[in-house]
């Protein structure tokens, strides 16, 4: 998948499946940069487009660290994190109906959305590193939302288009 281009930014790197995309058991801090904006895309083993994000969107430029919402998805936590509430619903409730019975355990709900994502989810990203680097990932992130690449995320789409399958 190569060639996705909007507002004059190539976002191919996003979406482009010849590459390895990183693990979320792998630590954001060897990969991601400590600076700047980012935008993200998160795929299942499949190579499923499941969700579209940004991160590093702190007014201050100085003040960007895109590896803090990388960090947070990867923690499982879901009252914290749309993505880890997201990933829950959709993927961790239906493991624990096929499963049949759930013993109720503080946090057991968190270390199980933490385990499926580390074990089953990986992202690609590309970074942004000017002053208006924040409102640049706010605008694409929306765009890719919308359906304007012509591929949409199955965890946050928007649009007519909201289907869910």
């Amino acid at each position: 998948m190569l060639g996705y281009l909007l507002d004059g930014h190539n976002l191919s790197p996003l979406f482009d499946t010849s590459v390895k995309p990183i693990s979320f058991a792998e630590d954001p801090y060897e990969h991601v940069p400590d600076n700047g904006s980012i935008v993200y895309s998160i795929w299942d083993k499949d190579d499923n487009f499941i969700y579209i994000g940004f991160g590093g969107t702190n007014q201050l430029p100085e003040k960007r660290d895109p590896r803090k919402i990388i960090s947070s998805h990867a923690s499982g936590m879901r009252m914290l994190d749309v993505f880890c509430m997201l990933v829950f619903d959709y993927f961790v409730v239906a493991s624990l109906v096929t499963e049949g019975a759930y013993e109720p355990k503080k946090f057991e709900l968190n270390r199980r959305t933490k385990d499926f994502i580390r074990s089953n989810l990986s992202y690609r990203f590309l970074s942004f590193k000017t002053d208006d680097s924040n409102e640049i990932v706010v605008n694409l992130v929306d765009k890719i939302r919308d359906g304007e690449l012509g591929i949409s995320p199955k965890l946050n789409r928007r649009g007519p288009w909201i289907q869910d399958n």
